[in-house]
């Protein structure tokens, strides 16, 4: 997900206490002001122009093309984390 994406589905999901992984690259474009996230959720900020590239590598390799899979988080998080790669600048886990 982009940087606006992961903001406004993160607070729409944390209202249904869901947590959220986004991949962003801080190109923000402040559409979404004042949002939530649920504690657990994952923030992976990767270098600029980045985000979608990594995002569709996770979609081809992880959810294999699939909308959606079943996944532990934690191991999830670790193949984004390893998809991204050197490209990882900062992975932000909320606590809030």
């Amino acid at each position: 997900m982009g940087d606006d994406t992961t903001a406004i589905a993160g607070d729409i999901l944390s209202r249904l206490g869901t947590i959220v992984m986004g991949i962003v690259d801080g190109d923000l474009d402040r559409l979404a002001e004042g949002t939530d996230m649920m504690k657990g959720s994952i923030i992976f900020r990767v270098e600029p122009g980045h985000d979608d590239v990594v995002g569709k590598e996770v979609k081809d390799r992880v959810f294999q093309g699939e909308e959606r899979i079943r996944i532990p988080p934690a191991e999830l998080a670790e193949k984004i984390k390893a998809i991204a790669g050197s490209h990882l600048l900062e992975m932000e886990q909320i606590e809030h």
